[in-house]
C-alpha cells in the first residue's frame, strides 16, 4: 500500500457525525480526530470520536490485527472486548 498524503488533526465538530470506529453518534462541539490521505491513488477521510482516537493511541497493537484499516464498528468491538 502506497501512501502519498496523510493528515491528522484534532478539532471540534460543527455538525453530528457517526464515528466509524464505534458507530456512536458524535454530538456537535465534540472533540474528534480527523484524518485524510491517499492510498493507492484513492482519497480517504475518517473522523473518529475522542474515545476511539484515544483508545487506538493507547493500544498501538490494534493495527497488527487490522493492517489494512478497520471496518465499521471494529474499534468499538475491540474496546468492549479489551476493556472491562
Amino acid at each position: 500500500m502506497t501512501i502519498a498524503f496523510d493528515s491528522h488533526h484534532v478539532k471540534a465538530t460543527r455538525k453530528e457525525f457517526q464515528c466509524p470506529g464505534c458507530l456512536d453518534t458524535i454530538p456537535v462541539g465534540s472533540r474528534v480526530e480527523k484524518s485524510a490521505g491517499t492510498s493507492c491513488g484513492d482519497f480517504w477521510t475518517c473522523i473518529l470520536c475522542a474515545a476511539c482516537s484515544d483508545w487506538i493511541a493507547a493500544h498501538r497493537d490494534f493495527w497488527e490485527a487490522y493492517p489494512d484499516g478497520f471496518m465499521l464498528g471494529d474499534v468499538g468491538d475491540c474496546r468492549r472486548v479489551r476493556e472491562p
